[in-house]
């Protein structure tokens, strides 16, 4: 018989089971929320019987229900500088940031370590797409939401204007597609959630061209030292992120090569976008102690107005409080991704898990803090230090290759000199 024969046999047989005890677990159930612990505990018994004894088919079925009812708190981030696997060339530094993001999982933002599901930790890339995509989903359906429940506009004149006044009386105005500060153009940060050429403004001095000209020089000429500090610099600028000195921030920045690895000076975007400052270069892309409800929001939204049309409950409601009342709350797809993804160091005392992941323990407890914060992308000192480095692979360079020409020409005159029989 083989592997999946029986772990075939085992589901039919728990579903047996579970079928002659169905009336019982729906007695019990029917007063219990599925997402408190009581209920946990005892949909945890109802899937050990179903699946058997096997702890990964039991997590498997648990994980997007158990993080329905947690909030994802973001910690910090890392730099973790690699050895590119295309190597150098004239666009690659030979080097890539593979920079790692921590968070945590728990019923709430505060507490110590044993109050968390456990610390995680996934790549920075995935982790800000995700994030931003989620948060751009949740802005669309609550600007949506209070458009259709709070501004009345469908027998305005103008219904646009009418719809305007009312998003920024509320504070809204993120909510208004025309809305840009006045700006000829908008910025769009998704494009450099990973490293990725910099695109002109449409306003940039009259310098269409950001290629190199004759004499090396660049937007105005303030970037001749960039062949100095990165030799094999195609002339073109890339955007991307990395974690800043603080271990916390995620910034984006300017750099000469197309892994973000070689810093370069942010005045070269606003050069090109007619003097505007790089967007997120000092305001990071995820807050500080950022902390998300892994409740959907939208699906969540939907439910709480079915409930109160069910109820006659008018006056608005506690969201939050009447999360309460279903047991088919869906997780939030940017947590359930990234628990996926991530390392994990998860521990059973605070009770949410029962069985924990404790496979990315000795990364992240032992092997991330040794990256201290890195000032690796501070321009001017990495330039100094690219520059340092630079003059000792010249130097070592030079003195390998006199060595090996003396050495050469010491033999070529050994082989020229005749040889006399006695």
């Amino acid at each position: 018989m083989t592997t999946h024969q029986r772990r075939t046999n085992t589901i039919m047989v728990g579903f047996l089971v579970m079928g002659l005890g169905m009336t019982f677990l729906t007695a019990q159930v029917s007063g219990i929320a599925a997402n408190s612990k009581a209920g946990q505990r005892l949909l945890q018994k109802a899937h050990l019987i179903q699946q058997g004894n096997s702890k990964e088919q039991q997590r498997k079925l648990n994980d997007n229900w158990f993080i329905t009812n947690l909030k994802l708190k973001y910690t910090g981030c890392y730099n973790l500088l690699n050895l590119s696997e295309e190597g150098a060339n004239g666009a690659s530094s030979g080097l890539e940031n593979t920079a790692v993001v921590t968070f945590t999982l728990g019923e709430s933002c505060v507490g110590q370590d044993n109050d968390h599901a456990g610390k995680y930790a996934v790549n920075m890339y995935d982790f800000l797409d995700s994030y931003t995509e989620s948060m751009l989903q949740e802005q669309e359906w609550r600007c949506e939401s209070y458009r259709e429940n709070n501004c009345p506009c469908d027998n305005a004149d103008d219904e646009e204007a009418c719809q305007y006044a009312c998003l920024t009386k509320a504070g809204l105005e993120v909510c208004i597609e025309e809305y840009n500060n006045g700006d000829d153009e908008v910025f769009e940060v998704q494009p450099y959630l990973q490293c990725a050429r910099m695109e002109e403004g449409e306003y940039n001095n009259n310098n269409n061209n950001r290629h190199l000209d004759n004499d090396g020089n660049n937007y105005n000429g303030r970037d001749w030292q960039a062949r100095y500090q990165y030799p094999f610099w195609d002339g073109e600028y890339n955007i991307g992120p990395y974690c800043a000195e603080d271990g916390k921030s995620i910034l984006l920045g300017v750099f000469y090569d197309e892994m973000c690895t070689v810093p370069a000076s942010n005045d070269a975007y606003s050069y090109l976008h007619y003097g505007q400052s790089l967007p997120y270069s000092t305001e990071s892309l995820i807050p500080q102690d950022t902390c998300i409800s892994c409740i959907d929001q939208e699906r969540g939204w939907e439910e709480w107005q079915n409930y109160n049309n069910n109820n006659g409950d008018d006056d608005g409601g506690n969201i939050e409080y009447d999360y309460n009342q279903w047991n088919n709350m869906e997780p939030r797809e940017f947590c359930t991704d990234m628990y996926e993804q991530a390392a994990k160091c998860e521990n059973s005392e605070s009770g949410i898990i029962y069985f924990p992941l404790t496979t990315g323990c000795s990364f992240i407890n032992d092997f991330l803090p040794t990256y201290v914060p890195t000032s690796f992308y501070d321009v001017e000192e990495s330039a100094s230090l690219l520059s340092v480095f630079l003059a000792w692979t010249l130097a070592i360079t030079t003195s390998v290759l006199f060595a090996i020409s003396v050495r050469l020409t010491c033999m070529l005159k050994m082989v020229r000199q005749p040889s006399f029989s006695g």
